[in-house]
């Protein structure tokens, strides 16, 4: 009976470039831990041939233009702690940059609520790619001060409860009820007033692809909504029912 012996591959590790320090040092602490090597990097081994297949492989899996920092080590510990105190100055003003990006995160006035959501969480990863453990309630909110006016009523309604807030949970309650306020504010050359007869028509279309905010049905809007004016006869006992029936008067 012939064995066969399986050959594990190991994943290659991206060298050491000017913007993936984060990634990089971790990837590569695994693979010199891999090698048995990770003890001569921690200053934990004291066996000098260690010391050097360290050394070498963190010179190796490094891009041209970090050598020159590297010439002078003479340890593995030595060229691992010169590269963090390097990266680390970078990193605070990484860190720096982005968090002002984050807190002046906008929705552009014709950028798509989807586009506008993936640009908050791709800052949310270059944050904590920096080293910068930002938790996802703080760029959820960020998230929804950026919205425009026309989401006040749902962003009101998502910051009520005592929930912790995330981008994909909020999401899909964004897409599927977008505001009315949206549509009101939305230019419509139907209601210009050059009697083209269009404006009514364009006003119908829009109500059927709207859901109430009171009652939850398809097909008006709150203000216009039949269950609402009912229930505010009930309130006012019977004093709407004067004021529509003068209205039809009038």
């Amino acid at each position: 009976m012939v064995e066969t012996t399986a050959t594990i591959t190991q994943p290659t590790i991206e060298r050491l470039d000017v913007d993936n320090y984060a990634t990089w040092s971790i990837r590569m602490q695994a693979f010199l831990m891999v090698k048995g090597l990770w003890d001569a990097v921690t200053g934990e081994s004291t066996d000098s041939s260690a010391d050097k297949k360290a050394l070498a492989q963190i010179i190796l899996h490094v891009k041209d233009h970090h050598l020159p920092a590297l010439v002078g080590c003479t340890s593995a510990k030595n060229a691992w702690e010169t590269l963090k105190a390097m990266f680390q100055a970078k990193t605070n003003a990484r860190k720096l940059l982005l968090r002002r990006e984050l807190t002046q995160l906008k929705m552009g006035a014709t950028e798509a609520l989807s586009i506008y959501a993936a640009r908050a969480k791709d800052l949310q990863t270059q944050l904590r790619s920096a080293g910068d453990q930002v938790r996802d309630q703080e760029v959820a909110l960020q998230f929804l001060a950026g919205l425009p006016p026309a989401y006040g009523m749902i962003n009101t309604v998502l910051t009520a409860g005592d929930q912790e807030l995330k981008i994909d949970g909020m999401l899909p309650k964004l897409l599927q009820r977008p505001s009315e306020a949206a549509l009101m504010a939305r230019p419509n050359k139907s209601f210009n007033g050059n009697g083209n007869g269009n404006g009514n028509r364009s006003y119908d279309n829009g109500k059927k692809s709207k859901i109430c905010y009171y009652c939850g049905t398809p097909g008006h809007f709150k203000h216009e909504c039949p269950k609402r004016q009912q229930d505010l006869e009930q309130k006012s006992g019977g004093g709407h029912n004067i004021y529509h029936y003068s209205a039809i008067a009038l």
